[in-house]
């Protein structure tokens, strides 16, 4: 008989673990374009978490600037990697942009047709960040590139690097912006974006 209830509470365990759960992340969002930058402006990633071991990222009511209404940007069936305190994943897909929430606006992305996307990032309990590069070049002429949040292993903040050396300073293009400078001077006086300092990607609101 206890033998009976103990396999019965483990069975109910394991189906517990395994049940789909749901999350919605807000932090930071910046979308580089030809190396301009927005500012950053507060934005949700819905994450899903399926009983199969994948999962699903859904970048809610994505905006070029406050005119262009792009859509629901939905990657599904997504593999995470275990590390040391998060997961890490990279994913390269071909969708199609959903309309965003609100019926009232014109939603281009159903019209761009299917569009290249790669992401990559890393995800703990608390704390997403990822980068995502949207392909549009064979319909807009250009790759969008969209930062969400903070690098979580490396603590990057969204102003600040700190290292005793020298450091170079590049846009995301890879054109040198600055060389040896100070890092507590690296991103004076430049526009709000993202860099890449000493090898790393920082956000300078």
């Amino acid at each position: 008989m206890k033998k009976t209830l103990l396999l019965a509470a483990f069975g109910l365990f394991s189906l517990a673990g395994f049940a789909q759960t749901s999350k919605t992340y807000t932090d930071d969002l910046i979308v580089t374009i030809n190396e301009v930058s927005t500012p950053a402006q507060k934005s949700n990633i819905d994450f899903v978490n399926h009983e199969d071991g994948t999962c699903d990222f859904i970048l809610k009511n994505f905006c070029l600037g406050e005119e262009v209404y792009v859509g629901n940007i939905e990657l599904k069936n997504v593999i995470l990697t275990a590390g040391e305190g998060y997961n890490t994943f990279s994913v390269q897909q071909t969708i199609t942009i959903q309309p965003g929430d609100d019926t009232s606006k014109d939603w281009l992305g159903p019209l761009l047709g299917q569009v290249p996307i790669d992401m990559k990032g890393k995800i703990s309990e608390d704390q997403l960040y990822c980068t995502i590069d949207i392909d549009m070049t064979s319909t807009l002429g250009q790759t969008i590139e969209v930062t969400f949040g903070s690098d979580i292993m490396t603590g990057i903040t969204h102003v600040s690097v700190t290292t005793d050396k020298l450091v170079d300073v590049y846009s995301l293009a890879g054109a040198l912006l600055r060389s040896h400078v100070a890092p507590e001077n690296a991103l004076n006086g430049l526009q709000p974006g993202v860099y890449v300092v000493n090898g790393k990607k920082v956000i300078k609101k």
